[in-house]
């Protein structure tokens, strides 16, 4: 093996480890020796450990303790209101919407929500419902939350009833534990 072969094998890999920094310009050979030539004597080639310095900070957390109490409170919600919210409506945005009977008539509108006992769930529905000459007489019935579709899209409340059924219901009056989702304004 040459001199030259020498130099070049024991430098390959440590070239093709990226241990030796790339050099952008050819270097000029010394005075007195031909481009292409090896100088004469030992070559010593070391690859030295990769110097890595790893620092880990402490992670900075700031906890506050809450002000009284906490509180979590889970609520379930029944399906309909579920996909109430996953339409991006609430509750308050049911009154005023429209209210149809089965075949998609309209028979009414949600003039308020009856809550349950507990003040959390719907269990019924006010239809305020038009009747006489020019719809100039109205009175109100409850329509059980079980038998009311929303239909978010079209911002209306499908009911199982048809209009006949819901004139012959017995108009709604509010009782002293009854609570509404918007209370009634006294006058």
């Amino acid at each position: 093996m040459t001199p030259r072969t020498f130099i070049l094998a024991a430098a390959l890999p440590l070239l093709l480890a990226g241990g030796a920094p790339a050099q952008d310009q050819p270097q000029a050979p010394p005075p007195g020796q031909a481009q292409g030539s090896v100088p004469q004597g030992n070559v010593q080639v070391r690859q030295l450990p990769p110097n890595v310095t790893l620092q880990q900070a402490e992670p900075e957390v700031v906890v506050e303790p809450p002000q009284g109490q906490a509180k979590i409170t889970v609520e379930r919600m029944s399906r309909k209101e579920g996909a109430l919210a996953d339409a991006g409506l609430s509750r308050q945005d049911l009154v005023g919407m429209s209210a149809v009977g089965p075949q998609g008539d309209e028979v009414g509108e949600v003039k308020n929500l009856v809550l349950g006992p507990d003040g959390r769930r719907i269990d019924q529905v006010l239809i305020e419902l038009s009747t006489g000459f020019l719809g100039m007489n109205s009175r109100i019935v409850a329509v059980p939350w079980d038998g009311a579709q929303i239909e978010a899209r079209e911002k209306r409340v499908r009911l199982q009833q048809d209009e006949e059924a819901l004139k012959q219901a017995p108009e709604f009056t509010a009782g002293a534990d009854t609570q509404l989702l918007v209370p009634e304004k006294e006058g």
